[in-house]
């Protein structure tokens, strides 16, 4: 004969829904980083200078995308395009230039000059990235933009305990058994 336990439900720690949504993002922005200051190296000319940009571009949607990963894809499309065009019309200020003279982390990421083209090597980015994360979010599931309440987590994941296990397969072995 079966006893009630206690508890019926046993739980274990969950992995917060914040960093299965960031743990990803945050390995993709070290990569594109990664590419970003290794692509000089491998290009050369105007090819070096839109995959400079365009990587500029991605990886400012992948950190805007890690700050807030429940928005959508146009959302963090705008504001990376805002941040990128925002740096970009800096640099007619002479600021960026004058830090970037005293820091190599201010040259890559505030620029020294200001160029036109580089407006549109940023949209080629960001449409890049939009494009990517629409695919992930559709296909697979990454990054997804908003919870319903039930898959809100409740910070522990329930597990049957074993007399409900033996409970179950009884029923399954015998449907009568279980009414």
């Amino acid at each position: 004969m079966l006893t009630e336990p206690p508890h019926p439900v046993a739980s274990v720690p969950a992995v917060p829904l914040s960093l299965r949504r960031r743990l990803p993002i945050a390995l993709g922005l070290v990569l594109i980083c990664s590419a970003g200051l290794a692509f000089p190296t491998v290009a050369a000319g105007p090819v070096a200078n839109v995959g400079r940009d365009a990587l500029y571009a991605v990886g400012i949607y992948a950190l805007v995308l890690l700050i807030c990963p429940q928005a959508g894809e146009r959302a963090v499309a705008v504001v990376t395009a805002a941040i990128c065009w925002g740096v970009e019309f800096a640099q007619l200020t002479g600021f960026p230039a004058e830090a970037s003279r005293h820091s190599s982390l201010a040259r890559v990421v505030l620029g020294s000059t200001f160029n036109p083209a580089d407006l549109a090597f940023y949209l080629i980015g960001v449409l890049l990235a939009t494009a990517v994360t629409a695919v992930l979010r559709s296909r697979w599931g990454y990054f997804p933009i908003a919870d319903s309440d039930a898959d809100r987590p409740t910070g522990r994941a329930e597990i049957p305990a074993p007399v409900e296990l033996q409970r179950l397969s009884a029923r399954l072995r015998d449907p009568a058994a279980g009414r």
